[in-house]
């Protein structure tokens, strides 16, 4: 489900994330879900250059396929 809400908001950010699946932030991007799909390199972390707190989530090539 993350998978193809990143591809079809082409990435989204964590408290995005963490609005559409109702949880916290700090759920989204440490302990569970994008750690383990950073880790089958499905997805990858972006920080933001404005503001290096915000994380952006985008599909990595192999997340596309």
């Amino acid at each position: 489900m993350l998978l193809l809400q990143l591809k079809i908001n082409g990435g989204m950010k964590a408290t995005e994330i963490a609005g559409f699946f109702s949880v916290t932030p700090g759920a989204v991007t440490s302990t569970s879900m994008c750690d383990k799909l950073e880790k089958l390199d499905l997805i990858q972390r972006v920080r933001e250059s404005e503001d290096r707190r915000v994380v952006k989530m985008n599909l990595t090539e192999n997340g596309e396929k």
